[in-house]
């Protein structure tokens, strides 16, 4: 996420987008990018974050949102992208987790959220939300233990 806010685009106009390297036509090749911290890292790699003895890598892709004007084309037009993120462990498991992400309220691109935060607090303890996104009766969450 901090590094998804540090790229946001905000126009003279305040409109909010995503680089065009982040997202491809259609999502035929979605961008993995290198300069996340250890995406795409195996183990035994020097710039895996995770500890050797583990056998993990994780990836993380970037994929427009369908209903984007500029899907077809791999343009962002309105700030919201799909974060994919697939974790690798030993023998083979795998999960994978998507969430959308918006650069809708974004007011600045070079002030990260410190934290984590709990229900209406801020991560940053000043009792805003400027860094919390809307949770709405339409978010779901699915987590199937042993499961596909």
């Amino acid at each position: 996420m901090d590094y998804l806010r540090k790229n946001i685009v905000i126009t003279g106009s305040g409109t909010r987008s995503f680089p065009a390297s982040f997202v491809s036509p259609s999502n035929t090749a979605p961008p993995q990018l290198a300069d996340i911290p250890g995406n795409n890292k195996l183990p035994g790699d020097p710039s895996n974050l995770l500890a050797p003895s583990l056998n993990a890598w994780y990836t993380v892709e970037l994929l427009n949102n369908r209903a984007d004007s500029g899907y077809a084309t791999g343009i962002d037009n309105d700030g919201d992208l799909i974060l994919r993120v697939t974790g690798h462990g030993p023998d083979g498991a795998s999960a994978q987790v998507e969430w959308e992400v918006s650069a809708g309220n974004a007011s600045a691109t070079s002030v990260p959220c410190p934290g984590y935060g709990q229900k209406d607090m801020a991560e940053n303890g000043a009792g805003d939300n400027d860094c919390l996104a809307a949770v709405s009766s339409g978010s779901t969450a699915t987590y199937r233990p042993g499961g596909p």
